[in-house]
């Protein structure tokens, strides 16, 4: 059966959108190639080497160092680095920009301790592109806020962390185990890479904004 399925190469293939990470206060792999220890991240290697001429969008992940980077962002002690951010989105050739600012923001083992803290340099980093983008480059841009649907710190709800209706585009999550029957089986329905009522929780929250 298998040989009987007619294929395609990787050559003909095009995706939507690829995916890229770097993080705010250094901004490496996007026009050059950088390795966080996961393999290389290069924004414009993925559009000029890998699929050039074509009309692909970017997700990019972008690592805001906890609530100390926050910090430093609502302080303004980052708009040197947003200015190197800003005029990539206003010169990349990308067909859409989907920025996750502070990817998994709820997860407890990334340091966003403070949750007003991250909502408010969310909130920044969105005005100041707006006010540095042109009409262009900031409609094809996305400002995503992305949880990563498993359990919190004790406390804290996914509000506490919302930055507010007219600074997200777009409400991102993390799918990893929360969807295969092991993730039910925790002590009490404790999982700690959450389950499917994890990811219902930020859907339901999606919804209600």
């Amino acid at each position: 059966l298998l040989s009987r399925i007619r294929t395609k190469p990787m050559s003909e293939f095009i995706p939507s959108a690829a995916m890229f990470y770097t993080d705010l206060e250094s901004l490496d792999g996007l026009t050059t190639p950088t390795d966080y220890g996961s393999g290389i991240e290069y924004a414009d290697g993925i559009v000029n080497s890998l699929f050039p001429d074509t009309n692909i969008g970017l997700q990019i992940g972008m690592w805001l160092n906890g609530t100390y980077g926050c910090s430093q962002i609502n302080q303004g002690k980052m708009d040197t680095n947003l200015k190197v951010l800003s005029d990539y989105l206003q010169t990349n050739q990308f067909s859409a920009i989907f920025l996750r600012l502070g990817y998994e923001f709820d997860n407890p083992f990334f340091g966003y301790h403070d949750p007003q803290v991250y909502a408010s340099a969310f909130q920044y980093i969105v005005q100041y592109l707006r006010h540095s983008l042109t009409h262009t480059s900031l409609s094809k841009t996305k400002f995503v806020w992305h949880s990563w649907a498993a359990p919190r710190m004790e406390g804290v709800s996914l509000q506490d962390f919302y930055p507010g209706d007219s600074f997200v585009d777009w409400v991102g999550i993390s799918v990893f185990q929360q969807l295969y029957p092991s993730s039910s089986n925790g002590d009490n329905g404790y999982v700690w890479g959450g389950n499917y009522a994890d990811i219902e929780e930020v859907l339901d929250f999606a919804k209600m904004h």
